[in-house]
């Protein structure tokens, strides 16, 4: 058995409704998105929006990013009004 950690962050930080997720595994939630995001090495060539968000994720050891609306915005990634 494994547990894994999740960043969870406040559908404000993408850029839109159908964000461009690059290379990353994703799926689509209820309210939102799970991104099983790409290793760091090749972070550079994802959208660069979500590059930062990855950064901090695998820094902290989390293994999935969940992009919910109901979540918290985080103030030190960019928000986006649409």
């Amino acid at each position: 058995m494994s547990i894994v950690n999740a960043l969870e962050l406040s559908t404000a930080h993408l850029p839109d409704s159908d964000p461009d997720f690059g290379s990353c595994l994703v799926s689509d939630t209820r309210y939102g998105f799970i991104v099983f995001p790409i290793h760091t090495e090749y972070i550079g060539s994802l959208p660069d929006w979500i590059q930062p968000i990855i950064r901090f994720a695998f820094d902290n050891g989390c293994s999935l990013i969940h992009f919910d609306r109901d979540a918290e915005e985080d103030s030190q990634f960019k928000t986006y009004d649409w």
